[in-house]
């Protein structure tokens, strides 16, 4: 796993076409933004978890370029 540590309004790059954005951070919790191609699910990890109790990476095809939102905000707030 990746781990950055990224401050307001900077981003993290995924690829050529996914770009996160860090809104705010604050109280326990960070929000982000997601720019992603409509052919990359991007889901809660708490939704998620609720279609189907495996891992996370059941949602990527080989070569997908596929990053969660609960997994992105979890790298963030550990940073």
């Amino acid at each position: 796993m990746l781990v950055l540590t990224r401050k307001r309004d900077e981003f993290i790059k995924i690829g050529s076409n996914i770009v996160v954005r860090v809104i705010k951070t604050g109280n326990g919790s960070v929000k982000i933004g997601i720019d992603a191609p409509a052919s990359v699910r991007v889901m809660r990890g708490e939704l998620a978890t609720v279609e189907t109790p495996m891992s996370f990476e059941i949602f990527a095809e080989p070569g997908d370029e596929l990053m969660d939102e609960c997994m992105l905000e979890a790298m963030l707030v550990q940073s």
